[in-house]
């Protein structure tokens, strides 16, 4: 019987493994949520700017930032 394993290549277009891109985009998410939710107008408008900032200029900044840390985590 040969067995074979599930690559990490394999599993990042069914999203079973993560993503720099598909992390990036949930915590933007998260962040707009947390603005909705957030009562302190100041506070509110932060998180905004934040979740704006990684969706525009920061975005490349981001993504390899966290690819770093995806791929020291799995040891890839």
């Amino acid at each position: 019987m040969v067995r074979t394993k599930v690559t990490p290549l394999a599993r990042q277009p069914v999203c079973q493994w993560p993503s720099a891109e598909n992390v990036l985009a949930e915590l933007v998410a998260g962040l707009d949520e947390a603005a909705e939710r957030e009562p302190d107008p100041e506070r509110r408008g932060r998180l905004r700017s934040v979740a704006a900032g990684l969706r525009d200029s920061a975005r490349e900044i981001a993504t390899d930032i966290i690819a770093r840390i995806i791929e020291h985590k799995t040891a890839l």
